[in-house]
């Protein structure tokens, strides 16, 4: 096989001799060192690959790697302890007094107990510190993210949904994990935009029909599973027509919090320039307030629902309980994932763009990955990346991820000393700050523009999905966004890129027919140029489209391959089947510039040997004369 490989490479190289322009033994030379060359980089002796050398060189990657995937060994040693420490002390007690009430109401919104909400605010914000490169990323639990793990547990008995959300974040994290050492950082452009607002704008009525009970003093039936009222739109029903057992007192706390949370959001935006007024935290504000109205006035006694108690304590390291571990579990733990990494990537973007600095996208899944995977062993459920706190962390002036440090630490105060505190706030309050959160996700404008440039089928696809998650949940919708996503990307991908190739009368140019209308096909001979990698998924149609326009008395196909990246062993059989059944009507097939990295696989393939080792050129003019077909003045452009 060797011997082969080498007569192939003599043979362009003998090629280059004839027929380059005003060719003499210099550049002959020079061409024939130049493909041994290519020849040993493409192919290494195994002795070469495991040498001591290599071994070494391997080590010193290892080691230099580490910054990459550790990126606290690069900026700790480099850290500017007298201009970052007070900003970045200041940003981290600041997202950390923002961060405690957060993480009980999303918490509240995960179906999960309010000390898991806190626990999943701990230990995952230092691992962040440690394992991340953004460097003013808030991590923690999020409002989309902690909507969707409630859909997904809104079947599961409250008395095991704890569990399930803790071992919902180790699969995360594991999903995470491998995603980005393997690379699929790409995976952020999977789900398409409309589909993404779709779903977003779904969960966020979802919540709205979730909540609207506890802000009135009204809970839903549950199933006889315990499950409970699982359709939001059933969950509404229910509301209304049980409108009469309402707290008022409730509702009027609850949605006159709502209103000021509104109305302070509103003038947080008009006021934008007014830093004291932007980071002001307003449900931290909201909820300390209610916690002295509370305690003051005795409203448990009104008939007031309370937090209740929560454990003042740090929760042990524990493996999660594999044992209701289900297929189901796991896929939807890659959906958490594959989400919430989506809503991280864009605020990680957000700041990079600002602050002129590069964010690997698989180094960033890696470091969601390990964030979740420790933290289920600290009792968390799935965290990733908040906008709004990261906002906040950019405006008072942190500027590095020692911020993260300061506020594991208020955290990590506030569980030890601080819970007694929230058994004071009332449901409906709580309540009341999750629709605030979940209302600023709602999006319109992304309709209106589809509407506006007439992308009626992505408009369509953005309805779909809203209409079947508000009907029948959130696990539901996810699970359609996800279908529709992967068959537009396999669709998309089977959509081959073939050009036909004609000459242009008089002229010595090559042209694609499509765009040139003056190119014409030379008799007899089909030329065709394909322009992207060939796949399972795509060359079986390039093989029914060149068929289907091929010209009659074909002698000789000419396959112009220069603009092929890459070749799958799937690709390669179809394309051997092609070349054969060319054969057997006794037309000659012809390669040009087929790539070089893939002399091997086309080697093992018997493919050269198929086509004949003669019949691969390094120009389309080449490939033309060797048929027969006198053009001397040709050039390939």
């Amino acid at each position: 096989m060797d011997e082969q490989l080498e007569a192939w490479v003599a043979t362009y190289t003998s090629r280059a001799e004839v027929h380059a322009p005003n060719s003499n033994e210099n550049t002959s030379l020079l061409e024939a060192s130049r493909q041994a060359e290519q020849f040993e980089q493409d192919f290494p002796e195994p002795a070469r690959c495991c040498s001591s050398e290599s071994l070494r060189s391997y080590g010193h990657r290892f080691i230099n790697g580490i910054p990459l995937y550790l990126p606290i060994a690069k900026w700790l040693p480099e850290y500017d302890w007298k201009g970052n420490f007070i900003r970045d002390a200041f940003g981290g007690l600041t997202v950390g007094l923002i961060l405690l009430p957060q993480s009980v109401a999303y918490a509240s919104l995960a179906g999960v107990s309010p000390q898991l909400g806190l626990y999943s605010a701990l230990f995952p914000t230092l691992f962040y510190a440690l394992f991340g490169s953004v460097r003013t990323l808030s991590i923690g639990p999020t409002a989309m993210v902690s909507i969707i793990v409630g859909s997904l547990l809104s079947s599961v008995p409250p008395s095991n949904r704890d569990t399930v959300a803790i071992l919902t974040c180790f699969f995360t994290g594991v999903a995470a994990l491998l995603l980005g050492l393997f690379r699929f950082g790409f995976l952020d452009t999977i789900f398409s935009r409309p589909l993404v607002i779709g779903l977003i704008n779904s969960l966020v009525v979802s919540v709205f029909a979730e909540e609207l009970g506890p802000i009135i003093g009204i809970h839903p039936d549950e199933n006889p599973d315990g499950s409970g009222v699982q359709s939001p739109i059933k969950k509404l029903i229910y509301v209304f027509n049980h409108i009469s057992d309402a707290h008022w007192p409730s509702a009027v706390m609850g949605f006159s919090t709502v209103g000021f949370l509104v109305v302070f959001g509103i003038l947080k935006k008009k006021f934008a320039h007014i830093t004291a007024l932007k980071v002001f935290p307003t449900i931290l504000f909201v909820v300390l307030l209610s916690i002295l109205i509370s305690w003051g006035f005795d409203l448990e006694d009104y008939g007031f629902e309370m937090l209740g108690e929560i454990p003042s304590n740090i929760p042990a390291p524990s493996l999660p309980n594999f044992s209701i571990t289900t297929t189901a579990l796991a896929a939807s733990s890659l959906i958490v994932s594959l989400i919430g990494f989506l809503e991280s990537t864009l605020i990680a973007k957000t700041f990079a763009d600002k602050y002129q600095y590069h964010v690997s996208s698989d180094r960033e899944l890696t470091a969601f990955g390990i964030c979740n995977l420790l933290g289920s062993l600290f009792s968390a459920y799935p965290v990733f990346g908040c906008f709004g706190r990261s906002i906040i962390v950019d405006v008072v002036g942190a500027r590095t991820q020692m911020f993260s440090i300061f506020t594991f630490l208020v955290v990590l105060i506030a569980l030890l000393f601080l819970t007694p505190l929230f058994k004071f706030i009332p449901i409906c309050v709580m309540a009341a700050t999750i629709l605030f959160a979940a209302l600023g996700l709602f999006n319109v404008k992304e309709a209106v523009f589809l509407w506006k440039i007439k992308a009626w089928v992505a408009l369509i696809s953005m309805g779909i999905t809203f209409g079947l998650t508000v009907m029948f949940g959130g696990a539901f919708g996810l699970a359609f966004a996800l279908g529709i996503s992967i068959l537009q990307i396999l669709y998309r991908n089977s959509l081959p890129r073939i050009s036909v190739i004609g000459h242009i009368s008089s002229t010595n140019k090559f042209k694609d027919m499509r765009l040139f209308p003056d190119a014409k096909p030379l008799e007899g001979t089909f030329i065709v140029r394909i322009s992207e990698t060939l796949t399972h998924s795509n060359a079986a149609q390039i093989r029914r489209m060149m068929q289907k326009v091929e010209p009659s008395n074909l002698r000789v196909v000419v396959i112009d391959a220069r603009n092929v990246l890459d070749i799958d062993p799937s690709a390669v059989r179809i394309v051997s089947d092609l070349i054969e059944s060319y054969h057997k009507r006794g037309i000659q097939v012809r390669f040009v510039r087929l790539p070089a990295a893939k002399k091997k696989l086309f080697l093992r393939s018997e493919l050269i040997e198929k086509v004949g080792a003669t019949n691969f050129y390094s120009s389309v003019k080449e490939a033309v004369q060797g048929t027969g077909t006198t053009h001397s003045s040709y050039t390939d452009l």
